[in-house]
Order: structure tokens, then C-alpha cells, then sequence
């Protein structure tokens, strides 16, 4: 492989069933031009978007990674699909086998599908009753249940043949804006952050987390330079690596 294909390997680009969709559209320009590594899915209806992986996994000279946003299940991309219950309805639980058991479940349901990566659990803490993003996408806001149910909801659907990713690092539960749409600011010391929101995380990699997706938030306690943590290298490199 060429350097520019090493590093297409690296991208993954969105798509949806819709083949008359920007996304779609650029997704299979860029799976047969540049050869990229992954595709993300949006919302779709079933039997569709099925179809629509099947077919740019036929395009694609290198086998595609197939991946969602599927904290409650396939359900939260593809439409038809009965949803599990959300992180915090999880967290009301007593049991974490139960946990164990719904993320194998989803693990299942997502190998199907043909899906081989789903970007969960979230493993924010959920210590903002303003936050407008995470709330009940946390198992709540307790930290050390929110890391053991995020690693029972891991290790389900990695026995179920499926990554998961720990997402938001370093942590975005205590934020007040949504950042598809701004960008936070967290501004908690070190100390704080690392005995809070970091714990779920440290005990995830412990515990053989896959991958961990980067949030974007300003940290300046962290990184004083103003750039948000996913494309700052002394959150990503020094601390996260």
C-alpha cells in the first residue's frame, strides 16, 4: 500500500441507505478512489441500509470496518428495530450481569447487521443536570458504578465478537452545551479530573476497552493552548496514549 492508502485506511466516512445523499454519494466515491478503512452509519431504514453495507463492502478492494453509534442497540441507526434501554435506565439496575447481558445482546444484534465496530458505551459521568447531550446516555452519576457498568457493557459486546469504544474522554458529563454544536469548556483542575472523570476510563483500558473515542472540549487545565481535547497532543498522546 501507498502512504495515501495507509493513511485512507484511517477514515471513516458516513453514508446512509439514500443514494441520492451527499454522504452516500462521497462515502462511494472515496471507498473505490482512495480505498478508506471505515464507514459510520446514519440513520436508515433496515433493510436498506443492509443492503447499502453490503454493497460497499462489494466496492471496497480492502474489507471495509463497519461501525455505529449504537449506545441503545442497532435501534439508534437503523429504523424497524426494537431499542434497548437507554445507559441510565441500565444504571437503575442492581445487577451488572443484567448490563453484561445487554451488551452481548447488542453485540449480536450488530454482527448481524454486519456491523463490526459500535462506538459505547458512554462512560461520562453524569454530574450535570444541565448537560443538554449526555444525561441519560450515562449509567449515572455515581463513578464507580458508571465504570463497572460500562465495563460489564464492554466486555458483553466484545464476547459477542464486537468492539466497543469509551466515549466522551476525558469526560463530558459535566458540561452545560452540546458539542456537535460548540465547544465546552471544562474547567476543573488536574487533581479533580483525574479522581472523577477519569476513572471510568482508566478502569475501561484496564479492562481492555478496544478504543477510546476523544471528546471535543476545551480543557485549559490539561492543555492551556485553546484546542479541543481530540486534536490537542497532550490530551490525546500524553495522557490518553
Amino acid at each position: 500500500m501507498t502512504v495515501r492508502e495507509k493513511l485512507a485506511q484511517l477514515f471513516v466516512v458516513s453514508f446512509s441507505s439514500d443514494t441520492s445523499d451527499i454522504s452516500t454519494i462521497n462515502a462511494i466515491n472515496e471507498i473505490k478512489k482512495e480505498r478508506v478503512g471505515g464507514v459510520i452509519l446514519m440513520n436508515s431504514p433496515l433493510t436498506p441500509a443492509v443492503k447499502m453495507i453490503n454493497y460497499l463492502q462489494s466496492i471496497s478492494e480492502i474489507p471495509l470496518l463497519v461501525t455505529i453509534d449504537g449506545e441503545w442497540g442497532a435501534a439508534m441507526r437503523f429504523d424497524s428495530i426494537v431499542p434497548f434501554p437507554r445507559q441510565m435506565q441500565l444504571g437503575a439496575l442492581s445487577d451488572g450481569n443484567l448490563v453484561y447481558k445487554v451488551g452481548y445482546t447488542i453485540g449480536k444484534q450488530a454482527k448481524r447487521l454486519g456491523v463490526d465496530v459500535n462506538f459505547a458505551p458512554t462512560a461520562d459521568i453524569n454530574n450535570n443536570p444541565r448537560n443538554p447531550v449526555i444525561n441519560t446516555r450515562s449509567f449515572g452519576e455515581n463513578p464507580l458504578l458508571v465504570s463497572n457498568y460500562s465495563i460489564a457493557y464492554m466486555r458483553g459486546m466484545k464476547d459477542a465478537g464486537v468492539p466497543g469504544s469509551a466515549k466522551h474522554f476525558p469526560g463530558h458529563g459535566d458540561t452545560d452545551v452540546d458539542s456537535h454544536n460548540s465547544l465546552p469548556l471544562i474547567p476543573f483542575d488536574k487533581k479533580r479530573i483525574d479522581s472523577l472523570e477519569l476513572l471510568p476510563f482508566k478502569m475501561l483500558i484496564e479492562s481492555g476497552v478496544d478504543m477510546v473515542m476523544v471528546a471535543h472540549l476545551q480543557i485549559p487545565s490539561l492543555d492551556s493552548s485553546g484546542r479541543p481535547a481530540s486534536i490537542s497532543g497532550k490530551i490525546v498522546r500524553d495522557l490518553l496514549r
